[in-house]
């Protein structure tokens, strides 16, 4: 089990370090951009929305937002909050 732990650290250690690379890399873009290059930016990332994680989808939204909690077999989120389907 300590092994199976490790590497589950270790892929998540490497997920936020693959997210941090992206959201520097899209802020250095966004920081060379005119005003409207930068709208047209934005209308270009909203149409790749759902391809990166829910962290980087959520930050070229406009703000760094987390995912919800995972839902439990219930159809209740870990909060207890009911599930709705998008």
């Amino acid at each position: 089990m300590k092994a199976v732990e490790a590497k589950v650290k270790q892929l998540e250690s490497l997920r936020t370090e693959m997210d941090l690379s992206i959201i520097r890399a899209i802020e250095e873009v966004k920081s060379k951009l005119s005003t409207e290059q930068r709208e047209q930016f934005k209308r270009m990332m909203e149409m790749v929305s759902g391809f990166f994680s829910p962290v980087i989808d959520g930050m070229m939204r406009g703000g760094m937002k987390m995912p919800p909690p995972p839902v439990r077999e219930e159809g209740r989120h870990a909060s207890g909050k009911i599930a709705h389907d998008p």
